[in-house]
């Protein structure tokens, strides 16, 4: 006994369902991984090449069984078409009135083109990546959209197509209850080993998942970029209470929305912490910790604008702690040079900038006293962010000397007099940072030490005030 139902579209409308099924739970049952995998399959290795195949071949298989012929006759039939064809300059081939598939060949044709496609849909949007990060991507919610798209217009076109043709020679999905024997034996053939194929397929997925589910794949990137959204522009560095900007950005790849709280302080996290909305204007100082939560829905990147000032010139070290679930996750450091007004000078027109600092790098830290026969260690930095070529020659002394002698290029030491001073010619090409350290020798008493950078057409000078005992 057997029942076999058949009704129109009803094939492509399931699809239909189980596509916006499987948009739902993904969209809204994020946690349920086992029921996503089951689901899934047949909407990535199936579904795409079903609509295609529906549409390209909209017109159901009828078997036509031949009947038996004598071979003698059938060479004689086919010695007379030839002489006809001779004579009448006509072809004789016999076209075969089925010009669509069986069902076999359609499931096969069906898993093999959804097989291609589907890759076919991430290179694009791997490529539309790059003309809109926010859109477009290998990230879930492209995926599952441009999949669902895909199926639903060529299934909307295949059911277009359909309509188009006589009703009695339209495709239909026949269920079937009772015993396998229709179709001929290489059918039944076939249609077993893509049932058994499929079961294998499904399986192993459900096992991989089970067993080789790895949360290496989840993973939240943490960045910081200049304020023109580079990494080549860095505020590396400025004056005690300047305002400067950064930008701080999260990118959510755990596949689910994640709350995270950003901390963001100097040196040490030992300090009280302070609840803000944004970093609008953080005044950054010692023992401050400034902390704000976000929600960042999964595949997103959000980017947050810093504005900050530091309150003490040196060195410090700006760290940007990055919670998830309530545990330190990712870790930044930034550290800038803040130098007091008098230590560090800017020529805007020519984009030129040169700054004083200890030896160690670090910004005010040249010592105001010195013991008699003591070096005084510093360094002189310039950087040429656009000139060709720059020249320029760099002068100390202590007074007005009579004689400038050149600096020792190989101890770096220069022996300042009232008398004497020290010179030193340098080229730097644009874009380059240079730094020179120096060792002065000073003699006892009270002075003056002039720092003065001549690059001809303009000049930077800079005092301290040095007591030798």
């Amino acid at each position: 006994m057997r029942l076999e139902i058949k009704k129109g579209n009803w094939d492509l409308i399931w699809i239909f369902i189980l596509s916006f099924l499987f948009a739902v739970v993904i969209l809204l049952l994020p946690d349920m991984e086992l029921l996503r995998l089951i689901i899934g399959i047949p909407f990535l290795v199936l579904f795409p090449g079903y609509v295609l195949v529906s549409l390209l071949f909209p017109r159901k298989y009828i078997e036509e069984p031949e009947e038996e012929e004598p071979v003698h006759e059938k060479r004689k039939r086919g010695f007379r078409f030839r002489q006809k064809d001779e004579e009448e300059g006509t072809s004789s081939i016999e076209v075969p009135k089925n010009k669509t598939i069986n069902i076999p060949t359609r499931i096969a044709l069906s898993i093999g083109l959804s097989l291609g496609i589907v890759p076919v849909l991430g290179y694009i949007l791997n490529e539309l990546y790059r003309l809109n990060s926010t859109y477009f991507g290998l990230r879930t919610a492209p995926i599952l959209i441009s999949i669902y798209s895909f199926t639903m217009l060529f299934g909307l076109l295949a059911i277009i197509r359909r309509q188009r043709i006589p009703k009695e020679e339209r495709f239909q999905v026949g269920i079937r209850i009772g015993p396998f024997s229709d179709g001929t034996r290489s059918d039944r053939l076939i249609t077993s080993v893509l049932v058994i194929l499929i079961i294998i397929f499904s399986v192993s997925a459900l096992y991989l998942w089970k067993y080789h589910h790895s949360e290496g794949e989840k993973y939240t990137e943490f960045f910081l970029l200049g304020p023109e959204g580079s990494i080549s522009d860095y505020p590396k560095r400025f004056h005690v209470n300047e305002n400067r900007i950064l930008q701080i950005g999260i990118t959510n790849n755990e596949f689910k929305d994640k709350h995270y709280t950003i901390r963001i302080f100097l040196d040490q996290d030992t300090g009280e912490k302070i609840q803000v909305y944004n970093f609008g204007y953080l005044k950054m100082k010692p023992n401050d910790i400034y902390e704000t939560d976000r929600i960042v829905e999964d595949g997103r990147t959000i980017m947050m604008e810093m504005n900050f000032q530091i309150l003490e010139p040196g060195s410090p070290v700006m760290n940007f702690v990055l919670y998830l679930d309530e545990k330190p996750y990712r870790f930044l450091k930034f550290k800038p040079q803040v130098f007091e007004n008098q230590d560090l000078i800017f020529n805007d027109e020519r984009n030129v900038s040169c700054f004083l600092t200890g030896s160690n790098g670090i910004p005010s830290d040249i010592p105001d006293n010195i013991a008699q026969g003591e070096l005084l260690e510093m360094e002189v930095g310039m950087v040429d962010y656009n000139i060709p070529s720059l020249s320029f020659n760099t002068y100390l002394s202590i007074s007005n000397p009579e004689v400038w002698v050149r600096r020792n290029m190989t101890t770096n030491i220069a022996n300042l007099t009232p008398d004497n001073g020290s010179f030193s010619h340098t080229v730097i090409s644009s874009n380059i940072e240079i730094i020179t350290p120096y060792h002065i020798q000073l003699p006892n008493g009270i002075w003056e030490l002039k720092i003065i950078i001549d690059c001809q057409t303009f000049n930077f000078s800079f005092k301290r005030t040095i007591n030798v005992r």
